[in-house]
């Protein structure tokens, strides 16, 4: 066997190290030049109108008796008449249901047992007051023609709070605080406390217990409109109306905003009384078709498949 040893062959590496050979050139960092970036987001009323300033009553102060009016004021009352609204059964007999009730919830608000006959006649008097005038009062609706805290998202492209504010400022005639909020695309959230249909027609109602006035005379329907444009419910109204509009578009068969689509009670429940109607503590409104356009294109949103396309 014969071995035989050779040399590694030399590499030639004077083309690596040539300074005049080609280099790749090196990596930059690139320019962002857009500068209209929209905030992605989820916003909802009470986002938008966090800057708003909360005008004071100008209502009555004194006591005139009426334990209802003189009931303790406080988001702890907003959320227990909420609760209770929400679990009892309009039809059916309120004084057993809140026996059941109250055990559980007057604790968590700080309620004394000692107001629990106030609450009672205080839910008999909302349930039995005619909504309309008329017969539409909630003890007519029964359980299966309701929807309770109905909760929605929508999503939209791009919302101009300047568009926004004068859209509303044209639906008003006294002028309104402005909704102060940088532009943003993403979600709107809401819930609205009631849905109900009555007639054939789809209703939405949203339960208040601001404290107006210690009188009657303070929840009057011009009290109320003053109420709601200075608090900006006008604004919270609208939105709720889009959402359900948009619901029944997809639930509804055949759904005709002029046939189907009731209008929005903004119920102010320390005035609702059952033998004065409509006349206290009851705000109706149904924005006319156009309005709900108008609003729907400010809160368009465009699927991914569509901007593809």
């Amino acid at each position: 066997t014969t071995i035989e040893l050779l040399a590694l062959p030399r590499a030639d590496l004077s083309s690596v190290f040539s300074s005049k050979a080609s280099k790749p050139p090196l990596a930059q960092l690139a320019k962002f030049s857009r500068n209209n970036m929209i905030q992605w987001r989820v916003n909802s009323f009470t986002a938008l109108s966090r800057g708003i300033h909360q005008p004071a009553h100008f209502g009555d102060t004194a006591s005139h008796g009426d334990s209802v009016l003189d009931f303790p004021a406080g988001s702890h009352v907003g959320l227990l008449l909420h609760s209770l609204l929400e679990n009892i059964d309009f039809q059916q007999d309120i004084r057993k249901q809140c026996t059941k009730l109250f055990p559980r919830l007057l604790p968590l608000a700080g309620i004394s047992t000692e107001q629990e006959p106030t609450l009672v006649t205080w839910l008999e008097q909302i349930v039995s007051t005619p909504l309309d005038g008329a017969a539409m009062k909630l003890n007519n609706i029964s359980n299966r023609q309701r929807l309770n805290e109905l909760a929605f998202d929508f999503a939209l492209d791009h919302l101009s709070i300047d568009a926004l504010n004068q859209f509303m400022q044209s639906l008003s005639p006294l002028p309104l605080q402005a909704v102060s909020s940088a532009e943003f695309g993403g979600l709107i959230t809401g819930v609205i406390d009631l849905v109900y249909e009555y007639h054939g027609r789809y209703y939405l109602a949203d339960y208040k217990s601001n404290l107006l006035g210690s009188k009657l005379e303070d929840y009057r329907p011009e009290n109320l409109q003053r109420a709601m444009l200075g608090r900006r419910y006008d604004l919270q109204a609208l939105l709720y109306a889009v959402a359900l509009h948009r619901l029944l578009a997809i639930r509804l068969p055949n759904y005709d905003y002029e046939q189907h689509f009731g209008g929005c009670y903004y119920l102010f429940l320390r005035a609702m009384r059952p033998q004065h109607g409509k006349n206290y503590g009851i705000h109706f409104n149904r924005p006319g078709l156009r309005t709900i356009q108008q609003l729907d294109l400010l809160l368009k949103f465009t699927p991914l498949e569509s901007a593809d396309a």
